[in-house]
Order: structure tokens, then C-alpha cells, then sequence
């Protein structure tokens, strides 16, 4: 009646072929709460975005573009990323990616659960910024199911690997056994190994650390957000044996990077002397082992770790090792400095 009031009795003559469409349209509507008016307002807002937006390739390429800066690790993610992935969904307009087809084009490229639930951690920033940029309406990969990696035993080292880690930062000019590849000097990686085994500083992270972000006299170590993974600065007071290791660089080496010249190659060189071979972050889950176990602060290990949360070390690192073995791990010391243990207890 309003129709009529307003646009008098011509409101009445609707097509019959319309009026069939209608009546069609809202037996499909019936137990939705949506009225034909909203169905035909929600489609016009998917159309008006399918006008709008832009193949995935497009906006793969802006956000590998904007993250150019990252680690070379990051970086190849990305590119690996690409060349899996794009071929699949890269010309569908990104607007039309809803959840199943991502998941089946991941699923289809990445079988195992941890290798799934990576691939869809990596892609969800690249939905996430289509859909600031009005291409999309929403992030695909946030309604994908998380895959069950079951319960997985917390890589670490003993003590006797720990220490033979330490030991083979040294000079192996004289093993004969090293490939030609690797640099025969392996010395210059004692700082770097012990921030990772020590501080649980990552990898990456360690490579880009400056000698002036370590204050020795203060016992503190600033990775800056510039330098750290999760883009957040953090402080980190170092434990003890930390500070006794890092003395024993002379003061002359203390300056620019903390890691040598061909960093990549020496860290191979000493996994492979010290037989720990391609575990190459068991350093920082060795630290969270032991720290969580000697300290007993979760709060305090999650934050010198770099987490959000303490989900991931309660259920994964908490009770891994006894306090006796975690009070020999921090009694770890160079020859000839103290071996008492001042703060753990």
C-alpha cells in the first residue's frame, strides 16, 4: 500500500515474470530472517566488490612488495608461496575466493597438517590487506579450519650436546674432513651460538644483531622491532652464564654484527661438528626448555621468547626436562670463569 501511496497505481503493474522471480526468491529466503529487500541489498554489495577488485596475482604481488624488507627466510616462504599456490586461484578475482577454494588449493599443495596450517598462516596477511583495500569483503583464510599436528615432543639438547655445541665454535683448519664450501674457521660463531642457546634469540634474529644493542655491564640485550620476527622490540635480561660466555670475546670483536662473515655457512659448520646436523632452531627450544624448568616464571620466559601468549609453553616445554639437569645446562661455563649459579635456585 505504501508502493501505491507513493507511486500511485502503476506500483501494481509488475511483471508477471518479476513477480514468479520473487516469489521464487523468497521461498529460498524462508527460515533465514532476511527479507527479499536484504538479499537484494547483500547482492549488490558482492557485485559492487567484484567491481572493484583485482586478481590474487595482484595482490600477491603488492604484499610481497611490502614486505621486501624481511629476512631471506621470510622472503622465500613467500616465494615458495607463489609458485605453489598463485597458479591455482592467481587469475581468479579475489573477491571470488571464498573458504573452500582456498582450502582445497592449499590442501592440494600442502598435505601434511603443519605444512596446511603454515601455508594458511602465510596467505591470511595477503586476504587481510584486500580486504582494506575494499577488493574483498572478507578474509577467506579466517573460517578455515585449523589441522590437528597432534602432540609433538619438544626438540632439545642434552648437556653434552649443549656443550659440544659450544665446543665446536673453534678453528677446524686443520680437519681435513669439512667440504670445500665451508669456511674452515668456525670461532667467530661462539657469540651468535651462545645469544641463541642462552637468550633463545632466533636464528634470524641473531644474524641481525649489533654488538651496541648488547650492554654487558648492564646484563641486558635490546632486539630491536626493525630486527626481531614478530616486529616487536623486546629487552632481555641475560641469565649468568650468558654474560660469562660473552665476555670471553675480546673487546676488539665486540663491534659491528654479532655473527661473522658468512654466518649461514659457519652455523653449518658447527651443527655438523657437533653432530646436532640440520636441527638448526633446537637452540632456542633447548633455552625455553631449561629456562621455563630453572626459573620456574613462564611469564618471564615467554617474554625474553618473544610470545604473546603462554599457551605454547605450558603445553609443549613445561615439565620436558627435571630441575637438576636444567640447574647443569645454566652451570655451563667457559674454563676458568665461575660455575656458582646466582639467580636460578
Amino acid at each position: 500500500m505504501r508502493g501505491i501511496r507513493r507511486d500511485g497505481a502503476g506500483a501494481m503493474n509488475i511483471p508477471a515474470s518479476l513477480a514468479d522471480d520473487a516469489k521464487k526468491a523468497s521461498k529460498h529466503l524462508e527460515g533465514t530472517g532476511l527479507s527479499l529487500m536484504d538479499a537484494a541489498r547483500i547482492a549488490k554489495e558482492i557485485e559492487d566488490a567484484r567491481s572493484q577488485s583485482v586478481p590474487f596475482n595482484e595482490v600477491w604481488a603488492k604484499h610481497e612488495d611490502a614486505r621486501s624488507n624481511k629476512s631471506a627466510a621470510y622472503l622465500r616462504s613467500l616465494s615458495m608461496m607463489r609458485r605453489k599456490i598463485l597458479p591455482t586461484i592467481g587469475d581468479t578475482l579475489v573477491s571470488d575466493l571464498d573458504p573452500q577454494t582456498v582450502e582445497e588449493a592449499v590442501e592440494g599443495e600442502f598435505p601434511t597438517a603443519h605444512g596446511f596450517n603454515l601455508a594458511v598462516r602465510t596467505l591470511s596477511p595477503a586476504f587481510a590487506s584486500a580486504v582494506r583495500r575494499g577488493w574483498c569483503r572478507e578474509n577467506p583464510c579466517v573460517k578455515i579450519d585449523k589441522r590437528d599436528t597432534g602432540r609433538r615432543t619438544i626438540d632439545f639438547l642434552t648437556i653434552p650436546e649443549s656443550e659440544a655445541v659450544l665446543s665446536a665454535c673453534k678453528d677446524w683448519s686443520k680437519d681435513k674432513t669439512l667440504p670445500e664450501w665451508m669456511p674452515p674457521d668456525a670461532s667467530g660463531g661462539l657469540a651468535a651460538v651462545c645469544l641463541m642457546l642462552f637468550a633463545g634469540i632466533r636464528p634470524a634474529e641473531v644474524s641481525r644483531l649489533d654488538w651496541q644493542e648488547i650492554d654487558l655491564e648492564a646484563g641486558t640485550i635490546f632486539v630491536r622491532n626493525q630486527k626481531a620476527k614478530t616486529d616487536r622490540s623486546r629487552f632481555i635480561e641475560m641469565p649468568d652464564a650468558l654474560q660469562d660466555w660473552l665476555v670471553t670475546v675480546p673487546e676488539a670483536q665486540r663491534q659491528g654484527r654479532v655473527s661473522p662473515p658468512q654466518w649461514e655457512k659457519i652455523w653449518k659448520v658447527i651443527r655438523l661438528k657437533s653432530g646436532i646436523g640440520g636441527r638448526k632452531d633446537v637452540l632456542r627450544k633447548s633455552f625455553a626448555t631449561y629456562h621455563l624448568a630453572g626459573y620456574g616464571d613462564v611469564s618471564a620466559t615467554r617474554s625474553i621468547m618473544g610470545h604473546e601468549v603462554g599457551d605454547t609453553l605450558f603445553s609443549h616445554y613445561r615439565g620436558a626436562v627435571r630441575k637438576k639437569d636444567a640447574l647443569a645446562f645454566w652451570s655451563i661455563r667457559p674454563e676458568g670463569a665461575k660455575s656458582a649459579i646466582r639467580r636460578v635456585s
